[in-house]
């Protein structure tokens, strides 16, 4: 007997050359200040560790989220750079289907439609 393969099937981006290369300078430029906010952010958590005054507490915890939330967009943004390498960004993970052009013009890291709900409840998807 032969071991089933898998193949994985290209499916051709809905979006055309052109926007698809201004997204992608959008996803980039985007990266960028995405990763400057997590250093800014990383040295205002440094700078209050230590100090138990409230006021810095709640600095130092509001930068701490802040960090974190940047990373999640970073790997969204990282995310959205392979599937154009891949050719299927701009389809839907959950149903396969097309995302609209303003969707992705508003939200270029999207992974979902507007139709469908996305994983783990998030409005930005």
């Amino acid at each position: 007997m032969t071991a089933p393969t898998t193949e994985t099937r290209r499916v051709p981006t809905p979006v055309d050359p052109d926007r698809l290369d201004r997204l992608r300078a959008t996803l980039i430029s985007e990266l960028d200040a995405q990763r400057r906010q997590v250093t800014d952010h990383e040295a205002t958590v440094s700078s209050l560790t230590g100090q138990l005054d409230a006021d810095s507490v709640l600095e130092r915890e509001l930068a701490e989220r802040a960090t974190q939330l940047a990373h999640e967009t970073i790997k969204d943004i990282e995310h959205a750079l392979a599937r154009m390498d891949r050719g299927d960004y701009g389809t839907c993970e959950r149903c396969g289907g097309p995302i609209a052009p303003p969707r992705l013009e508003a939200i270029p890291h999207t992974r979902f439609c507007v139709a469908c709900p996305t994983a783990g409840g998030s409005l930005v998807g």
